[in-house]
């Protein structure tokens, strides 16, 4: 069996019934409509929105018009936050917020906070760092990509208090579809209406347009994969806490899990899971970490079974519940 544990999206699935023969007939499904859903979807007004095809196209579109160029980037974070900052020639600020949260920064500056946070999963009350960033008249920038896998609030309810506030969305992990994402950029009006100016239309093709449609129409989905994947990373974290490759499990909100191995047995974890066909993301890149640390996502109850047995040795755990993984 080859497992997949550095893939960060669901391993469920929405149900989506689209039948391929009659796409004619969804010939009014539109950019009109699609925004229509979002908006349903986020609980915004459409002028509150933008949509890009994926991250790094919206990230790279909005940070084209700030006029500040000293950025803070609330780390570890996804490595293309500081690369495109860089590509725009921002004076990169890197905060490590395991340990420096509350650290000042400089008035009129950028900010980029992800929550939940990568490659940990955790969630953090922005409450107290909202106000001080609003204060020193920061440009704010929220990454809330994975918040559909946790039940925590969304910041998009300040969009209309701090001015200069946006808010990413992605539905690329939670409803989990090969190659087709939407991504939104939430903001108050005059900000979105700025963004609008100098963002084309969406290019997104026809049968994307349906799919993404018609997989919010599973009104039950949310639920279900929340409840599931809260199971399975349960199960899966006292799988990992009782590795002996294991030092450390970081507890997290999302469906990704960042452990830290013990340096005493590395090497032999490396070569046993490489042998095994079980890839796991390597934390190096991001910084403030080494190679001692992984990403591991979760996985359905099959999956979690062998991957319980390359990591236990003689170990037994009580199961998940049966599911239907869809």
């Amino acid at each position: 069996m080859n497992i997949d544990l550095c893939s960060t999206t669901n391993f469920l699935k929405p149900t989506v019934n689209v039948d391929c023969q009659t796409l004619d007939n969804y010939n009014n499904i539109n950019e009109i409509q699609l925004y229509k859903k979002i908006s349903k979807l986020y609980a915004v007004k459409q002028d509150n929105i933008q949509i890009f095809q994926n991250n790094y196209n919206a990230i790279y579109s909005l940070l084209s018009l700030f006029e500040t160029k000293l950025c803070y980037i609330y780390s570890p974070a996804p490595v293309f936050y500081k690369q495109i900052a860089l590509k725009y020639k921002y004076t990169v600020e890197l905060i490590n917020r395991y340990v420096d949260l509350q650290k000042n920064i400089e008035a009129n500056s950028l900010v980029i906070f992800a929550n939940p946070s990568m490659p940990d999963g955790s969630f953090y009350d922005l409450l107290e760092l909202l106000k001080i960033w609003d204060e020193k008249n920061c440009t704010i920038l929220i990454d809330e990509s994975f918040l559909d896998f946790t039940s925590f609030s969304s910041s998009k309810e300040f969009i209309n208090k701090y001015k200069n506030l946006y808010i990413l969305k992605s539905t690329e992990y939670f409803y989990s579809k090969f190659n087709i994402s939407l991504v939104s950029i939430l903001g108050n009006n005059k900000n979105i209406s700025e963004l609008k100016k100098h963002e084309p239309s969406l290019n997104l093709s026809h049968l994307d347009n349906i799919y993404i449609q018609n997989m919010l129409k599973d009104k039950s989905f949310a639920k279900v994969s929340r409840t599931l994947n809260i199971t399975n990373k349960e199960y899966f974290c006292r799988i990992l806490e009782n590795s002996k490759y294991v030092l450390k499990v970081f507890p997290s909100s999302t469906n990704y899990i960042l452990v830290q191995l013990s340096i005493r047995y590395l090497e032999e974890f490396k070569h046993h899971f490489h042998q095994k066909n079980v890839d796991v993301k390597e934390c190096s890149e991001f910084d403030f970490l080494d190679d001692s640390f992984i990403r591991v996502s979760v996985k359905s109850e099959k999956e979690l079974k062998y991957i319980s047995e390359l990591f236990l040795a003689n170990t037994t755990f009580c199961n998940p519940k049966s599911q239907d993984n869809n």
